[in-house]
């Protein structure tokens, strides 16, 4: 009887165990159904907050799409075309970083931010209606005189470009700030996809002909329709964008103490708090603005205290200096990534210069001065035409590439994927340089989309990975670092792209009297942003 007393005991266990293991296992299943839908949730958001990156893309695209030809409409000489683009980004090298450090520090109750992202907006709005307005606008002032119009058009146009490139960086880091660390990747494909569909979108809307429609006879011409759609979905999506979520909350720390790093990851901002400290006695010149969850403080006593700049020390500096001061002491990790960015941007925007020129010339063997409705005028144009549809393609496929970098990325490491990438758009302009298939020349136009899609979500998510790893290490070289005015460090060498491309390589071209100096000059960019590659930091795996 012991014996089966003991045995009806064995199973009683064996029951309980297997009953205790079943729960678990439904605990298990639910709590990962909670974290799938929590990603989601997130990824959602993350959408969201990225079409913040939408404006500065629509208005960009604008602007290279109607630059040129109003210009040209006003009486301005084709050689000085270009100058407005130079001015801007010369300009906007030296603004950009000082809005990314303003954004670090910025201190208003509606976020760090937005402020910057709405005004800079705003700003564009008002830009783009001078650049579309000008000519009615000059006419009205001084009818039968193109100096109004000229020098509306002149202002609206460095006004916008360089609206266009400071709104990058507060836009990125409004997503970045609220991105995990592990999904870093994936927030910055949310940010390229969203520029993307800006771009497709404006030039799908200036593809259409809107002068025989009756918006025309409201809004005043093709152009000036143009705007006002770009400018009515534009304040749709920004208000989206900027209103739909609470933006990271930051809490200000007295300049008295000593910060020595940041915590060792990026939370979601769900998970921040405000804490308030007594500041009342502090000069407000005197605070740095920090995250909550990313601030650590240490004393004196500390034995392995690391060499650190006192809050106070950097506070009393102005934002020029401080922004100076970050500039002169880029980590080499961090610049080496510049350089990514830098040769990158300067392979594209040459790519895409001179891309339809180089199809109605080359291939084509058109002639733009030559006689209106000549065979020769009609084939450049025909070419331009073919032209525009690579950059549609090349922009479609760094969308469609981007949205797949996060599952990419799970197998292939970032920057073996960027020397890979790098490489293969580097012979691609070179084929595009060496042939005039028509066809080869479209699907290489393509793959160009590697390198934009790489350029912007890739590099910007190892910068995040940077600031993660290398403050919880307590590395010095980072201290007082902050997101925002590093996104606009590597933001400004799209500018300094802008200003070589327009300086340079237009110079160039003209000498050799051929487009394909451009394409090789695309291709030998791409390959040394390839060999840069190799040398970027790779973060530890267990960090």
């Amino acid at each position: 009887m012991d014996q089966s007393r003991d045995e009806n005991d064995t199973h009683k266990i064996q029951e309980a165990d297997s009953s205790n293991n079943h729960d678990g296992c439904e605990d298990e299943t639910q709590e990962l159904k909670s974290n799938s839908k929590y990603d989601k949730r997130l990824v959602i958001k993350l959408a969201i907050l990225s079409l913040a990156s939408f404006p500065p893309e629509a208005f960009y695209t604008f602007y290279s799409l109607f630059a040129v030809p109003l210009q040209l409409k006003l009486g301005i000489p084709i050689g000085l075309t270009l100058i407005p683009m130079i001015i801007a980004s010369v300009i906007g090298l030296f603004l950009t970083p000082i809005i990314g450090n303003l954004s670090d520090q910025c201190t208003s109750r509606i976020g760090r931010r937005r402020p910057f992202i709405i005004v800079l907006f705003i700003i564009n709005l008002i830009s783009a209606a001078m650049i579309s307005y000008s000519r009615i606008i000059g006419d009205k002032l001084w009818p039968h005189h193109l100096l109004i119009g000229r020098i509306l058009l002149i202002i609206g146009l460095i006004i916008d470009m360089i609206c266009c490139c400071m709104l990058l960086s507060p836009a990125r880091a409004f997503v970045m700030d609220a991105a995990p660390i592990d999904i870093q990747v994936i927030a910055n494909s949310l940010i390229t996809c969203s520029a993307g569909i800006g771009a497709v979108a404006i030039t799908a809307i200036s593809g259409i002909n809107w002068r025989e429609t009756p918006l025309a006879k409201v809004f005043g011409g093709q152009v000036e329709v143009v705007f006002i759609l770009i400018a009515a979905i534009c304040i749709i999506v920004m208000l989206i964008a900027t209103v739909s979520y609470a933006e990271v909350p930051y809490v200000i720390v007295d300049s008295t103490e000593a910060l020595t790093h940041k915590s060792s990851s990026r939370k979601n901002s769900d998970d921040l708090k405000i804490s308030t400290m007594d500041s009342e006695d502090s000069n407000p010149v005197q605070l740095m603005v920090i995250q909550h969850d990313q601030t650590e403080v240490t004393n004196d006593s500390t034995e392995d205290k690391p060499q650190v700049i006192t809050a106070e020390e950097i506070s009393s500096w102005n934002h020029f200096y401080q922004t100076y001061y970050f500039a002169k002491t880029m980590p080499k990790e961090l610049v080496i990534l510049w350089m990514g960015v830098f040769l990158s941007c300067t392979a594209y925007i040459a790519f895409t210069s001179f891309l339809t020129d180089f199809l109605g010339q080359s291939v084509y063997h058109g002639n733009p001065l030559a006689a209106k409705n000549s065979t020769a005028l009609y084939r450049y144009n025909h070419g331009v035409s073919i032209g525009s549809w690579g950059l549609l393609g090349c922009t479609a496929f760094s969308i469609v590439y981007s949205l797949a970098l996060g599952q990419i990325t799970k197998y292939v490491g970032a920057v073996p994927l960027l020397v890979i990438g790098y490489s293969v758009t580097g012979i691609g302009t070179l084929v595009i340089a060496l042939t005039n298939q028509v066809i080869v020349i479209l699907c290489m136009a393509a793959l160009q989309g590697i390198g934009l899609a790489s350029a912007y979500t890739l590099l910007f998510a190892i910068l995040a990975s940077y600031h993660d790893y290398f403050t919880k290490i307590k590395d010095s070289r980072w201290s007082f670092r902050e997101l925002g005015l590093d996104i606009s460090l590597l933001t400004v060498s799209l500018s300094l792209s802008c200003i070589i491309t327009g300086c340079f390589l237009g110079a160039i071209v003209a000498l050799v009297r051929s487009s394909r100096a451009a394409m090789i000059f695309s291709s030998i960019c791409n390959g040394l942003c390839a060999v840069n590659c190799i040398f970027i930091f790779k973060v530890p795996n267990d960090a």
